[in-house]
């Protein structure tokens, strides 16, 4: 079943009463070209040239084909939003942790919360809170791992205290922590969020509130089977695609919502565990003793991407051993729904969750749901950068920040609209005819005496001719 066959079969939308305005159709493009480069050089000139006028995708790495939306920067700009507090600030009912090691300079997740007026803790080892102290947000509560915890924790293997047990001595920790005060729901949180957004009518909106963690707490707290939820990853949901505001029974990663009374079929508390995949194997064994996780597409973190940032498991494992370890754990944990399989250069592994699917929401007892939505008291505003459309244009972009070239050479380019079309042809200097285009960029012009092709380059503001190698 895919997942369009999903939203259309599943009552999605009878569960969303009550909850923030979701509208996700479908939406075509206008057209699509595909851009290709001869070589380094002349990728790194059209990605600099156009980097004010649309949003590339495949940043991460060379394995993702990387294509662009490109837009009017003008009109782009007077459509963009965020969302923000329309009155009294609303912020999360259950307290949120952020398990961190090695990023004391880099809290990227502890930044995002702080923008967005969110109190949190972080969760340190003892020989680097003073590093953490040093840089901690204004909104921060420092708390050091207790080492029993990690004495005590099942790494599902044999190796002990010979190597990193990764960051599920600190789940369980913040996972105490909060039953000890009281909340019977804790968020937990990887330090490499960027951001959170909103998505609907096809956009992506930025969010600066603490609203979008209430209202899955309340969507949550609905249902009597419902055990662990987050947003989805930004980078998986498309914003031309039709989707569904959440999706059930599947994996929870990165930014999680745990009920802290849960407990398996035995009568045992469900806590974290393995070295590896944590979150792939509690999401796993909750769904295999018959309850419910939710994923939801309405809200969004944006995480970077495994490997991406120095420290927390790049230092600790990827850089070290790769990915196979990992995909062999969980693949030891889970070896009736789990293949191991190659995939963009390197070991990974792929879970069925389809087993699950039957599975259904259960709401508890005199739980009536409203009918209007319900914002949480967002509202959106114009969204300002801080720089003029001028001056983004002109902007000097580091070699270091361009990633390389894909393996293909090429880079799909969308359009909206004929002045799409118009606006990219008049940049780059390139002929488009037809949607399925493909052209060279750059364009050549003529033949030398010399040898040498003569590139029209040009520039956001006035065009520049450059002489380059044949």
């Amino acid at each position: 079943m895919t997942l369009l066959d999903m939203i259309e079969c599943a009552p999605w939308r009878e569960h969303w009463r009550g909850m923030p305005e979701f509208v996700q159709e479908r939406k075509p493009g206008y057209a699509t070209i595909h851009v290709r480069f001869r070589d380094e050089k002349h990728h790194r000139a059209f990605r600099r040239l156009i980097s004010a006028y649309g949003h590339f995708s495949g940043k991460a790495s060379e394995r993702v084909k990387p294509f662009m939306l490109f837009s009017n920067f003008e009109v782009h700009k007077r459509s963009r939003g965020v969302w923000i507090d329309g009155g009294e600030q609303i912020l999360p009912r259950y307290p949120v942790y952020i398990v961190s090691k090695g990023r004391a300079r880099r809290q990227l997740t502890s930044r995002a919360l702080q923008h967005m007026g969110v109190p949190h803790y972080v969760v340190v080892e003892a020989q680097e809170l003073d590093k953490y102290a040093k840089h901690k947000m204004p909104l921060t509560t420092l708390r050091v791992l207790d080492p029993k915890f990690q004495q005590d924790y099942d790494a599902f293997d044999d190796l002990g205290m010979t190597k990193s047990k990764g960051p599920g001595p600190a789940r369980n920790f913040a996972w105490e922590h909060a039953i000890a005060s009281g909340h019977a729901w804790h968020w937990v949180m990887d330090d490499n969020i960027q951001s959170f957004y909103r998505l609907g009518h096809n956009r992506k909106f930025l969010v600066k509130c603490g609203a979008i963690f209430r209202a899955m707490e309340t969507f949550c707290e609905r249902y009597e089977n419902v055990y662990m939820a987050g947003p989805h990853y930004e980078m998986f949901a498309r914003s031309r695609e039709k989707l569904p505001a959440f999706i059930t029974n599947t994996r929870v990663y990165s930014c999680n919502l745990i009920r802290n009374d849960i407990r398996d079929r035995n009568d045992t508390s469900f806590r974290w565990r393995g070295r590896y995949n944590e979150d792939t194997d509690l999401s796993l064994r909750i769904l295999k003793d018959g309850f419910c996780t939710v994923q939801f597409y309405a809200f969004l973190q944006n995480k970077l991407g495994t490997q991406r940032l120095a420290g927390g498991n790049t230092a600790e494992f990827y850089a070290k051993e790769g990915t196979r370890l990992k995909s062999e754990m969980l693949y030891r944990m889970h070896p009736d729904v789990t293949q191991l399989v190659t995939r963009w250069g390197r070991d990974h592994h792929h879970v069925d969750y389809r087993r699950f699917a039957a599975d259904k929401l259960r709401f508890k007892p005199g739980v009536v749901l409203p009918d209007e939505p319900n914002e949480f008291g967002m509202v959106q505003v114009p969204f300002v950068r801080r720089r003029t459309v001028g001056s983004i244009q002109r902007r000097f972009i580091r070699t270091d920040e361009i990633p390389r070239m894909h393996e293909s050479g090429t880079i799909r380019v969308h359009f909206d609209s004929q002045a799409d079309m118009d606006k990219f042809a008049s940049i780059t200097r390139l002929q488009i005819e037809r949607d399925g285009d493909e052209v060279w960029f750059p364009r050549p012009i003529d033949k030398t005496d010399r040898g040498l092709l003569r590139y029209v380059v040009g520039t956001a503001g006035e065009d520049e001719v450059a002489v380059l190698d044949s």
